[in-house]
Parts: C-alpha cells; structure tokens; sequence
C-alpha cells in the first residue's frame, strides 16, 4: 500500500463547499482529490527523497420491541458514560468555515430517522455479543430510531442489556440525541424488562440534525469514494476533520457527538472519533470506536478518558486518533501523520485500552517513512533541510528512534530538550547564508513518536 496526502488548500477547497449539494460543488470536490499525486507537494517531496539516495517516495501532501402500556418509575438509572474529555496535545487553531447553505424554497417531507442510519460493513461490535444481546442490540436501535419512549426486551440479562446498549452506541454515530436509559425489571424469571431511553432533544430536531450532517457530508463523501485505495479515503477523511474542526469542550453535549465535528465545526475527541467513524461507515471501510485513557507522555502521571479508532485496511487493523493529530496541527494547514494508521505497540506509550475485547493492531502505516521523511542519521536530516527550509520554510520529518537516542547511554531515558536543540542548531545551519533576512526557527515537538515540524518565521 502507498501513503498519499491531500494538500490542505486542496482539502479546505473540497471541504469548504459541504453546505452545497450542486454538481458544481461535487465536481470541485472530486477534483480537489484527485490531485493527491499531482500537485507540487508530491513532486517536492519525490525529489527530496531521490536527493537523499532513498528513492521515489509519495508527496506530503430479534427481540421484541413494544411500547410499555404501565407506565412505572425506573429501579436504576443508566447514562451515557462520561464523557471523554481526553484535550488534544496542542490546541492550535480556528475552525475553516463552511460556505453559507441556500435556503431551500420549501422545507422537505420529514423523513424516518432510520433512514438516515448507515449500517456501515463492520459488524464487530455486534458480532461479538451473545446471541440474546444481539437481540437486544437490534431492539434498542430500532426503538430509539423511532423515538419510542419505552422499549421492552425480552430474555436478556441486565448485563447484557448493558453490553447491547454500549455496542449499539459505538456502532451508531447517528444516534447522538441519546443521554443514557433507566431499566426496569417487569419479570425476573421471564427475565423481561422495560428501557426508557432518554432523549436530549425531541425527533423534530434530530431529524434536522441528521439531515443537514447527510447535506454537509455528502460531496466531501462523494470525492473521497472516488479514490481508488482505502487507505487513501482514510487518510482524506483524517485531514479533512483536523482542517476543519478545532477541539473545544465548553460543555456543550453535541461537542461529545458526530454533530460538533461534521456540523458545527468544533468538538472534544469523542466528537471527532464518532465524525471519524461516520465518515468511514459510507466509505466502506471497516471501523471501530475505541474508549480508554490516555496521557500526553509515557510517564501517565496523568490520564484522562480519551476516544479515538481503529480501522481495517486489507484485513489488519490499525489505530487512528484524529485529536492526537489535530494537537499537532499548528496553523490547520499541513495535518500531523504521527496517530495515523499506527499499531498497538506504537500508540501503547500514551493510549490504553481493553485490548482484548478489540482486534489486535499489527498494521503501522508509516506515513513519514513512505514519504521520505524518517530520517536516521544527523547529516541526513541537514540534507532534508537543505533541500526544504529556504524553499518552503518548513519541514515535517520524524526521527528513526536510533537516532532519538543518540549521545545518550545506553538504557538512559530520552531527553527531549537535548534532541531539540540538536534540531535546532541543524535548521539554523542549514539556513545560514540561504536566508538573508532576520528569521526565527519555530519548533513543534511531539517527543512520543519522534516527529517534530520547524518553520521558519
């Protein structure tokens, strides 16, 4: 597989023009994508790598469902879990607006939620339930679907009750109008019980929600189907958010939802990892949403709840954290490819999760070493500043992590701050005499995954 970018004019083009549904935008849209191997980047980044004698490289760029007929107060209550608040590593930018949508003449016919539903092609979550969890699975999405205000499920634990209902959340994007459930025992040895979802907003107002997500989606969907590789849809989609999205957690519930991200522009990780998941599902290609914690260094002096995914591309499965990235995006210009497509063992330093009730990651993309950008020697990093600073004033490169830890001892733990100056005194020479008039080197570091940016400012 090949790794490909997507300019980010390119991709702020594409995406600028979701709140149109005209040919003309479509087109736009499917043109700003096809460029992935066509633009000035990819010829840049080819040339580089050829310079450093590393050959060509891609450029940057059922149960039965009814409605109860007794009403009687639920014996527990069961919300949503909190919500992951898990802050982006940087927080750096300002959301690209979306072109102002026409007013349509006429307000169309409501349509049912389920219509709205994508099935997507990964049953997972379902899958790995019992068989009478299954069908509480299908119960419950089927009645909160229709807005009923109470759902009967019939032989089925409380636990599995509880398992159905989570695995429903995490296969569902669309249903962000849920705020958790009480449960009431009807009939211990039927084991029969009545739900009562509880719902943040009335249908009328989750029908427009979902519509104007479908609306806004659509062309960017419409241009990213188009590619021919689903890594590369992956990868479109994973810029796409991290260009057009900022991180924010004010409190507002849509920000823990698909909504906050595809519609409203900003959103906290579990916003952008079920926006992720719903770009994925009408993508085709296979995509969980995974719930754990996380710390901004290997340390862990201090996790927090976090929300991220993992995908499947030719039958392996790798991990892809949209927030992570975003942290490291400065200016929302030229997205950061550290958390995209990485295995277990190379996200384990600052993510943790129930690994065995996941599919393992085995797949690494390695998106800076396809490129041409992992470098694994001093000089070699002068090379690629030589050929990349003065011209474009910035260069993005991850260290081989033989190099991170050269001049320090054996076993000894890695200092950050004496890997950075080293970047810094090799930018400085490289652009002494290049650039004549006063500059200065900005440095973003992410010391986890050895990938650092320098811009000349």
């Amino acid at each position: 597989m090949a790794t490909y970018e997507i300019s980010a004019d390119s991709i702020k083009r594409a995406f600028g023009r979701l709140a149109r549904t005209t040919d003309a935008a479509v087109r736009g849209a499917v043109d700003a994508v096809r460029k992935l191997e066509g633009e000035a980047t990819a010829g840049q980044a080819a040339s580089d790598a050829q310079a450093m004698g590393m050959g060509q490289a891609p450029g940057e760029a059922s149960a039965q469902v009814a409605d109860a007929q007794v009403p009687s107060a639920p014996v527990s209550a069961v919300p949503d879990p909190e919500p992951t608040t898990r802050e982006a590593p940087v927080a750096t930018a300002t959301p690209v607006e979306p072109a102002a949508s026409p007013k349509p003449a006429a307000s169309p016919a409501p349509r049912p939620l389920a219509e709205y539903a994508h099935q997507g092609c990964c049953t997972f979550e379902r899958d790995r339930l019992s068989a009478s969890a299954r069908r509480a699975y299908q119960a419950i999405l089927d009645g909160v679907l229709a807005y009923r205000p109470r759902i009967q499920l019939f032989g089925v634990t409380e636990a599995e009750i509880d398992d159905a209902y989570e695995a429903m959340r995490r296969s569902t994007p669309e249903v962000f109008w849920l705020d958790g459930y009480g449960l009431q025992c009807v009939s211990q040895m039927g084991r029969i019980w009545e739900l009562e979802p509880s719902y943040r907003i009335d249908r009328d107002e989750a029908a427009r929600l979902l519509a104007e997500m479908e609306e806004r989606s659509r062309p960017l969907i419409d241009a990213l189907a188009q590619l021919p590789a689903p890594e590369q849809r992956v990868q479109a989609a994973h810029n796409a958010l991290i260009l057009n999205a900022v991180y924010s957690d004010t409190g507002d519930p849509f920000e823990y939802t698909a909504v906050g991200a595809l519609v409203r522009g900003k959103a906290v990780c579990s916003g952008f990892a079920y926006a992720f998941k719903y770009l994925m599902d009408r993508l085709e290609v296979p995509c969980l949403v995974v719930r754990g914690t996380a710390a901004s260094a290997p340390s862990w002096d201090d996790p927090e709840r976090h929300s991220w995914n993992l995908v499947e591309l030719d039958g392996r499965w790798t991990h892809v954290d949209v927030t992570y990235d975003l942290g490291f995006s400065r200016a929302k210009r030229y997205p950061h490819l550290a958390y995209l497509g990485v295995s277990d063992e190379e996200i384990a330093p600052t993510h943790r999760w129930e690994r065995d009730a996941l599919p393992a990651a085995t797949l690494s993309l390695g998106c800076y070493r396809r490129r041409g950008r992992c470098v694994s020697g001093w000089d070699e990093l002068a090379g690629l500043f030589d050929l990349t600073l003065a011209r474009d004033r910035r260069c993005a490169f991850q260290l081989d992590e033989r190099l991170a830890r050269s001049g320090i001892e054996p076993g000894a733990p890695i200092e950050p701050e004496v890997i950075a100056q080293k970047i810094y005194d090799v930018a400085g020479a490289s652009i002494r005499g290049s650039i004549t008039e006063p500059v200065t080197l900005a440095l973003i570091r992410d010391d986890v995954m050895h990938v650092y940016e320098v811009t000349v400012e």
